[in-house]
């Protein structure tokens, strides 16, 4: 569903982000009381504009560079940032690429920055705000596709073996980071982790099937 609109971009919020966010307020408060519901409520909303800046991140440096972006939608594990490929692809231009995947991390980092003045203030919520941020930060820049890393990985191999054979190359190393998910997540019992390796085995099955048929897409996605 769309919650408002910023710079001409659609900002949607998937329902299941929304259930799942009530679902865990509302188990913290049956839990632990209101006054814990209450600060879980506050580090949601925080959560959501973290991962919100760094998706308008994305965005924003990618209309700078003259790509448009049909919306912003945020999900239970991430958001994406679905830009439109109307006059050139961002694969075929590994710059381009580049600045944009780096550009949700470098907003993560820039939270961070300003977050820790107030962590040795002591101010409460915002170690937590800390944390969240450069973890998601550094764990975007793993180079598995379609995660930043993997776009920037591409970006920097593009120049030498062309955009075909580098999506290739970044698929493979893609296949073995998404497996290594799954099974570091079920052995640690880290429920986040396999789900995040199973959309990266769908995503690259859809990616490897539009190489062989000599097509790229239209659409670029970030998480």
């Amino acid at each position: 569903m769309q919650i408002f609109v910023y710079k001409n971009i659609p900002i949607r919020l998937h329902i299941s982000f929304l259930a799942l966010v009530l679902l865990y307020i509302g188990y913290t408060g049956l839990k632990s009381g209101m006054f814990h519901m209450a600060l879980i409520s506050i580090m949601c909303i925080l959560i959501f504009g973290s991962v919100l800046l760094h998706e308008l991140g994305h965005a924003l440096v990618a209309r700078k560079l003259g790509y448009k972006t049909r919306h912003i939608t945020l999900y239970p594990f991430g958001g994406i940032a679905a830009l439109e490929m109307s006059q050139k692809n961002m694969a075929d231009h590994p710059g381009d690429e580049f600045r944009i995947a780096i550009a949700g991390p470098a907003m993560n980092m820039v939270i961070a920055m300003f977050v820790l003045p107030l962590v040795f203030l002591k101010v409460p919520l915002c170690a937590e705000l800390l944390i969240v941020n450069l973890a998601m930060g550094i764990f975007n820049l793993v180079p598995a596709f379609p995660m930043d890393g993997g776009r920037v990985l591409r970006s920097w191999i593009t120049p030498r073996k062309g955009v075909q054979k580098a999506t290739k190359i970044v698929l493979r190393v893609s296949f073995w980071f998404a497996w290594a998910f799954i099974v570091i997540g079920i052995l640690n019992k880290l429920f986040m982790l396999p789900v995040i390796g199973i959309l990266l085995l769908v995503t690259i099955r859809s990616e490897s099937l539009r190489i062989n048929n000599k097509t790229i897409g239209f659409l670029s996605r970030y998480f």
